[in-house]
């Protein structure tokens, strides 16, 4: 058995994102990650004691992640949703500064 948390995060673009998933039972689940659209994980990214964590997310990390338990007894999959947002909520506009001349 496993338990995730949390089960949504929703970030910007460049933010950190942590996902702690954590095995129980007898013997203990041997814990992967994966995306679920097939897509490879982001090379930044790490997992170490039950975390996954990616140091700067981006657009392309957006998506479906399961965390997989596995141990002689069975196998155990929960899921989370990670939402990247633009790092600028707007798009960026070319404004002009105009200025009239008084003769």
């Amino acid at each position: 058995m496993i338990e995730l948390t949390p089960t949504f995060k929703e970030v910007r673009e460049g933010d950190p994102v942590e996902f702690r998933c954590i095995g129980k039972g007898v013997p203990m689940p041997e814990l992967s990650w994966v995306h679920v659209n097939g897509a490879p994980l982001n090379p930044q990214s790490r997992f170490s004691n039950g975390v996954y964590y990616i140091p700067r997310a981006r657009k392309s990390d957006e998506g479906q992640y399961a965390c997989i338990g596995t141990n002689p007894v069975g196998t155990d999959t929960r899921y989370v949703q990670l939402v990247v947002k633009s790092k600028f909520p707007f798009p960026l506009e070319k404004k002009c500064v105009c200025y009239k001349m008084l003769y």
